[in-house]
């Protein structure tokens, strides 16, 4: 099984739910980047066992996104469909206030929300599957829907910011392993050639730095290198480049990496949302500094 196969799946998907979530899409033929048909069914079929994606409707796998596969890309981007859901069912709430059993047309929802039939369609079906809302589905497109009790007390909880929740704890978990493992790796590959005095290899208004700050931790037992800034440890690979050529081969391409990582933990340590671009470096900086780091042992 392979983690960033499955997960460009389920975007793919996820993509083709937003475009037309009716029709199912055939993964069996289809192409995505360089994933081979083996890889694409055999991580098809584990998103199956998980609940992400559908049962496939024939041998050439057609299948569309789960309601739970859908959380799951949404809980590491944002998207304006967390939006649109609100809205929908604010609106359903208020017509339950006037008519606990009657349901709402398609028409008068478009009406009383100002969103698209597509918009709407979609976003029902997911709110219909999650049990937040009940929907009498007919023939040519027609429907109407009505707000269930879940779907009332899911109103209390601050979707958005729930949302936003979600995206960036995944993010900060990304970032601390990355920063965490970078900065033992580093301290290691120093201690290779200077043992003990591995500091020296420092720039000395750095470890001045560090130490002010390593004063203020009572009691600490950590290395000095914990204390140093994120974009010092950009500066410390530069300067002793021949302790680490062998891992990142491209002195500007880590360093590089480094400085736009900064910028995404600045925006995490003063917490705010990042953007899917963001997230999306991130995930790619993680996994090629790890594995360089795993390479080379």
């Amino acid at each position: 099984m392979d983690e960033s196969v499955q997960k460009r799946i389920l975007e793919k998907l996820y993509e083709g739910w937003k475009e037309d979530f009716a029709h199912p899409m055939r993964l069996r033929g289809f192409k995505i980047d360089e994933i081979t048909q083996e890889d694409l069914v055999i991580n098809g079929e584990y998103l199956v066992s998980k609940g992400l994606i559908e049962e496939p409707h024939s041998m050439q796998f057609w299948t569309r996104i789960t309601p739970y596969g859908i959380d799951q890309v949404e809980g590491k981007r944002t998207s304006a469909d967390v939006g649109v859901r609100r809205k929908i069912l604010e609106a359903l709430k208020g017509s339950y206030e006037k008519d606990p059993h009657g349901f709402t047309k398609k028409e008068d929802l478009a009406q009383s929300t100002g969103l698209s039939m597509n918009e709407i369609l979609r976003n029902v079906w997911y709110l219909d599957k999650k049990g937040l809302v009940k929907a009498n589905w007919a023939l040519g497109g027609l429907y109407s829907v009505r707000i269930s009790a879940a779907g009332i007390d899911f109103l209390m909880i601050p979707t958005e910011l729930e949302n936003e929740l979600k995206i960036m704890s995944y993010a900060y978990q990304l970032l601390y392993l990355l920063e965490n493992q970078l900065r033992l790796f580093i301290e290691r590959k120093l201690r290779e050639t200077n043992g003990n005095q591995w500091i020296k290899c420092i720039p000395k208004d750095m470890i001045e730095k560090a130490e002010k700050a390593k004063s203020r931790d009572r009691d600490s037992s950590l290395s000095m290198l914990k204390y140093m800034q994120f974009g010092n440890l950009a500066q410390i690979i530069g300067k002793n480049w021949q302790k680490f050529e062998e891992t990142f081969k491209n002195p500007t391409g880590v360093v590089g990496r480094l400085d736009e990582l900064e910028e995404i933990r600045n925006k995490i340590a003063h917490c705010r949302i990042l953007s899917n671009d963001d997230l999306a470096k991130l995930e790619l900086f993680h996994k090629e500094i790890i594995e360089a780091i795993l390479r080379v042992g």
